[in-house]
């Protein structure tokens, strides 16, 4: 009689903690579906509102002849120059008509001037509104996006930047990958710096005092160029007009190291290296910047910054530098805490250091 009665009890107890256990998950899906509920609210009230602005800007972006395109690549511009939301969209809407800094202040801009006969073969020029007594510097910039992709008008705002601290700054595009491949990538970039010196009297610049600065694959093709100076003395340039080299986070300034990287990224960019240089070792060798250093040529000095946090980039970087050093040459290699976009993004932000750095060295020519 009391097994029966212990065992009624023991069930009595195991139903209460069922019921229990019953009682909290239907508590816990109650729960969920409440911040389901309110999750899919304010996700619809977000649509909504986005759906609103974008209405909204597109209407304020008709009425001043503005395409689609345009004002979101004005948006990035914004962004890029720590200009966002001064003005709302109609403020960004006229920092795009002016270069990205502000009514009145970029100067002359002139817009696909063509340096040669290819369709990506055209070049962007900001000229300072307030020309100085002396010959300004100019800096000629190359776009990233692995030798196939990427446009010049992702960095109108720098133009204007620059422009506005009295520094010309030429903006160029360059055929890409597949289309045109190594060497001829690299011989854009020589052209347009060649019709950079032919017309920097024009714009009020000195044709002696060129500075290069490219980011990601722009920043290894203006690497290349000052290193592997064919290409310059090809189309007709001086390389002892070519002052300084600012490169910012380029991972690829040995081309045969790079494309035998195991990693995920040596991986990813070793696909992008062989479009456009191929695999063919001689090529390979013509297009990296560290192994056509040599002894008893002059280089410019290099300005190069780069992701603290990508050691493939650091170990090329230092390499790089050693090379250079050992062969006369004068280098400085930034190492910082951003990532790849944001280094890029920070050239073209006078807040800070990175445009600090660029700006006093074009200035001034020291590292």
């Amino acid at each position: 009689m009391q097994l029966v009665r212990t065992n009624l009890k023991q069930k009595l107890n195991l139903a209460q903690k069922l019921n229990l256990a019953e009682k909290r998950n239907l508590a816990q899906k109650l729960n969920l579906a409440q911040k389901r509920k309110q999750k899919l609210k304010s996700s619809t009230v977000a649509a909504v509102c986005v759906l609103v602005l974008m209405a909204g800007w597109q209407v304020a972006a008709n009425a001043q002849n503005v395409s689609r395109e345009e004002l979101v690549d004005a948006y990035r511009q914004a962004r890029a120059n720590g200009t966002l939301g001064k003005g709302g969209v109609r403020g960004i809407l006229q920092r795009k008509t002016t270069g990205g800094v502000g009514s009145g202040q970029s100067g002359d801009r002139r817009i696909d001037v063509a340096y040669g006969p290819g369709p990506l073969e055209k070049l962007d020029v900001y000229v300072p509104k307030q020309r100085s007594s002396q010959r300004m510097p100019i800096i000629v910039f190359f776009h990233g996006g692995g030798w196939r992709m990427g446009d010049k008008r992702q960095h109108d705002g720098k133009g204007a930047l620059y422009a506005l601290n009295n520094i010309v700054f030429v903006n160029a595009n360059y055929g890409l990958a597949p289309q045109v491949v190594h060497p001829y990538q690299a011989l854009d970039v020589a052209k347009a710096i060649k019709f950079t010196a032919d017309h920097a009297l024009e714009w009020g610049a000195d044709p002696e005092r060129i500075f290069l600065m490219g980011h990601s694959a722009g920043a290894q093709l203006v690497d290349l160029v000052a290193t592997n100076q064919r290409f310059l003395k090809e189309v007709g340039v001086n390389p002892l007009n070519i002052k300084g080299v600012i490169s910012l986070d380029t991972a690829s300034l040995d081309l045969l190291q790079r494309i035998s990287e195991e990693s995920f990224e040596g991986q990813h960019v070793g696909k992008m290296i062989e479009q456009a240089f191929g695999k063919d070792p001689a090529m390979l060798k013509d297009g990296s910047p560290t192994l056509n250093i040599h002894k008893g040529v002059v280089y410019p000095k290099f300005l190069m910054i780069c992701g603290e946090r990508r050691r493939s980039a650091m170990k090329n970087h230092d390499e790089f530098a050693r090379q250079l050093r050992n062969a006369g040459g004068q280098v400085l290699v930034k190492p910082v805490p951003l990532s790849h976009r944001d280094i890029n993004l920070a050239a073209g932000d006078s807040r800070t250091d990175t445009f600090k750095w660029i700006k006093s060295f074009v200035e001034t020519g020291k590292l």
